[in-house]
């Protein structure tokens, strides 16, 4: 009987939630219709294909910059940020490199944990990568900024 009766009240309890829960069964949109299909492209009007960050306005830079990306004079002229580079792998093989970031999304990433020191240089604090393998990022906003040595690395 104890197991008949809670069956029984389960089974209410789920219709009465049923009944009182059902929602509205009408929808509820906006009086007007404010659809947009009616309206017609204008093929005079360009497409912005630059979609994502909004960069217009924002000064750009000249940087130093190593690589294949930047020759053949070692300098790009269109950056949002410059950077330069340490990085240490597991064994001890250092590389250094410097360039130059285009695109915000790059410089949120890269220059995303910054302090700010002098020179309008940003460090990036030393950071360990999963294998053991350390890195560190100074980023700056100057023309030709990523000049000069390039950020320390801890001793392990």
């Amino acid at each position: 009987i104890e197991m008949a009766a809670s069956i029984f009240i389960t089974h209410l309890v789920l219709l009465l939630t049923l009944i009182l829960c059902s929602g509205e069964r009408e929808i509820a949109l906006q009086d007007q219709d404010i659809s947009f299909d009616d309206e017609k492209l204008n093929p005079s009007d360009p497409l912005d294909h630059n979609l994502g960050f909004n960069t217009i306005g924002q000064k750009r830079f000249k940087c130093h910059c190593d690589g294949s990306e930047c020759s053949p004079s070692n300098v790009c002229t269109d950056a949002i940020t410059c950077w330069k580079s340490r990085v240490r792998e597991v064994d001890g093989t250092e590389y250094v490199s410097r360039g130059c970031y285009e695109k915000e999304e790059h410089k949120l990433l890269m220059c995303n944990r910054e302090s700010q020191n002098t020179n309008q240089h940003k460090k990036r604090n030393v950071r360990e990568l999963s294998g053991g393998a350390q890195f560190s990022v100074e980023c700056c906003q100057a023309d030709l900024c990523n000049v000069g040595p390039y950020p320390k690395l801890d001793d392990y």
